[in-house]
């Protein structure tokens, strides 16, 4: 009353190796996919980055020519303070002749007329404003010129340091005046 219909196609052998899981390809895709990822990453980094590390960078960024650069100048450089690195008698250091070179190109950006306002500025605390504003009034008087420098930096005003004279009465005493 009962039908068999269960027949073997095919015997069942004995595989050599297991099916499941196949560890050298899984290692490839894992190779493969943690190089495009990584890849991606970098890239993406890459085009996400807009900081100015190169005047080039300044000069696609600002669309103005860079006038100069400083280089950052240490006591090792043969420079006698690490502060005014520009003294009278460093006056042919590396240091002196960037910031000569700074102040040659500012005379040729005002052909025609004088350069009688400077600001300078920048959007950390700790760039060198300061520095860069005495050592380039310190080349100026130098060349010649009757320099006038005012700290506009009411919180933590530093150029009076550099200078080394005292600030008893500051920008706000003069305003207020």
């Amino acid at each position: 009353s009962r039908t068999n219909n269960v027949r073997v196609v095919n015997r069942a052998e004995t595989p050599g190796a297991p099916y499941k899981p196949n560890h050298r390809a899984d290692w490839m895709y894992a190779l493969f996919i943690g190089l495009g990822l990584a890849a991606a990453t970098a890239f993406g980094i890459d085009y996400l980055d807009d900081t100015v590390k190169t005047p080039e960078d300044g000069e696609r960024v600002a669309s103005l020519p860079t006038l100069g650069m400083v280089g950052r100048f240490s006591p090792h450089d043969g420079l006698r303070s690490p502060e005014l690195v520009l003294n009278l008698d460093q006056a042919h250091s590396a240091a002196a002749e960037a910031y000569r070179l700074l102040r040659t190109n500012l005379d040729f950006t005002a052909l025609g007329q004088p350069l009688r306002t400077l600001l300078v500025t920048s959007s950390a605390p700790v760039d060198g404003k300061s520095l860069t504003v005495a050592n380039l009034a310190l080349i100026m008087a130098q060349a010649g010129r009757r320099v006038v420098v005012i700290d506009g930096d009411l919180r933590a005003p530093s150029l009076h340091r550099l200078f080394r004279i005292d600030n008893k009465h500051g920008l706000t005493n003069l305003l207020l005046d």
